[in-house]
């Protein structure tokens, strides 16, 4: 009776098992929707007062070989879990 009660009251439901999170409903289609979406980042922004403001990318930074090779590692492991 319970999990009657809850799928009329909620439009989503999460369900947690072998360490994996199953979004179900409403918002899960939605957030589908917007993980293929590619933000546009504006060049120039205008304020209140109508002036226009450039806006600066943030600086790419190299990483060392340890911080590079600890993403490689856990981008494999990632891979090999069936998650990328």
């Amino acid at each position: 009776m319970r999990r009657r009660d809850v799928q009329i009251e909620c439009a989503e439901t999460w369900t947690v098992g072998d360490g994996s999170v199953v979004v179900e409903g409403g918002a899960a289609n939605v957030a589908k929707e917007k993980v293929g979406a590619i933000e546009k980042v504006d060049d120039e922004v205008v304020d209140a007062f109508g002036n226009t403001i450039k806006v600066k990318a943030p600086k790419k930074t190299n990483l060392s070989n340890k911080e590079r090779k600890a993403r490689e590692k856990a981008r494999k492991v990632r891979r090999e879990r069936g998650r990328m």
